[in-house]
This record gives C-alpha cells, structure tokens and sequence, in this order.
C-alpha cells in the first residue's frame, strides 16, 4: 500500500538521527530541522550539523541565531546574581533550554 507524502515538522534543538531517517526515509514524511543557536558552535561546526541534517532526509534546515537574546533574558541576570546550581555548578548549563524552546517555537510559527 503506497501512503501519500505526509507533511510533518520536526523541530529540534538537537537532530536526533533516528527521528528524522525514520519519519524522511522509511515513513516518506517532510522533515524540517531547526539549531536553536545560542552561542558556542563555529562556524565550521555549524555547517557539519547543517550538512548532517540534509545527509539525514530533512526538506529545510535552519540556525537561528538567537545569543544576543539568551543573553539579555538569561546569562545577564545569572551574572548579576553568581547564580550557581547546588552551589557548584554555573545554572547555565541547562538554562539555554528555555531560550531554545522559545526561539523555535516563535520560528515555527
């Protein structure tokens, strides 16, 4: 039984191989891929991820850019306050995920 192409978006801040082969090649869906990039990739970086996730099936691939803003709605006020999670670790570290969350949702739209 031949399916009809499906149109599905994935968005995610992170490619998860499986997922997008899966729902691209096996289940003849159209994959979109969104980095939400809040600082830290190069450049080089940043093409290897792009060109992983065109090797995967995705339609469209996207990196938005998005550290000035996790910068003024996250890491300022962290720095202010020494803000530190179980008094050892800087809460940045999973601080990012709100501000990637937000920054592809707004895209998707």
């Amino acid at each position: 039984m031949k399916r009809d192409p499906v149109r599905a978006s994935v968005l995610a801040t992170k490619i998860i191989p499986n997922v997008a082969a899966d729902l691209a090649k096996e289940m003849g869906l159209e994959v979109h891929a969104a980095l939400a990039n809040t600082g830290g990739f190069s450049a080089e970086e940043l093409a290897k991820i792009e060109k992983r996730a065109y090797d995967l099936g995705v339609k469209s691939y996207v990196a938005l850019d998005v550290t000035q803003d996790y910068y003024n709605t996250a890491i300022k006020y962290m720095i202010f306050g020494n803000v530190l999670k179980n008094a050892t670790y800087p809460i940045s570290v999973s601080s990012e995920r709100m501000s990637q969350a937000t920054a592809i949702a707004k895209y998707a739209e």
